[in-house]
């Protein structure tokens, strides 16, 4: 019974640990935040002339003076690159935001319900590890009486 416990365990944590472990290495030396490493990642997606384009857009559009033409584009954008633009956006959004400039993915003090979202995960995390550990202990009981 240890050793198949032992087992469960060695293939649900430690092998995907180290099968991620080995793969392609990216270089984040200087990056000390949040908006920095977000920055980084939608330039490696992009490239630099793209992500140059997209961010005056986004600019333009968040300061209220996008064009038609900008919009067309902006729009050929999103919609050929959903992930890099949500970043983005997120990103750019958040520098203005009142909370400290994370916008939506706030938890922090001032971001409204994004503190009580927190809690309820948390919460949520808890009493999903314990109703975990009382189901190993159960099985494991169960199991060794027979």
């Amino acid at each position: 019974m240890k050793y198949i416990l032992l087992a469960v365990f060695a293939v649900t944590f430690l092998v995907p640990g180290t099968t991620q472990a080995h793969g392609a290495t990216m270089n984040l030396e200087g990056i000390a935040d949040g908006p920095s490493t977000m920055l980084y990642l939608e330039e490696q997606a992009l490239g630099s002339e793209l992500h140059e384009e997209m961010e005056k857009l986004m600019e333009s559009m968040l300061a209220g003076n996008l064009t038609q033409e900008q919009a067309v584009r902006m729009t050929e954008l999103m919609n050929e690159y959903p992930g890099p633009h949500a970043v983005m956006m997120n990103r750019l959004g958040g520098l203005s935001s009142i909370n400290g400039g994370w916008g939506m993915m706030s938890f922090g003090p001032g971001a409204g319900w994004g503190t009580a979202w927190a809690w309820l995960m948390l919460f949520g995390l808890v009493v999903w590890v314990v109703v975990g550990i009382l189901t190993a202990v159960w099985l494991s009981k169960t199991i060794s009486k027979r």
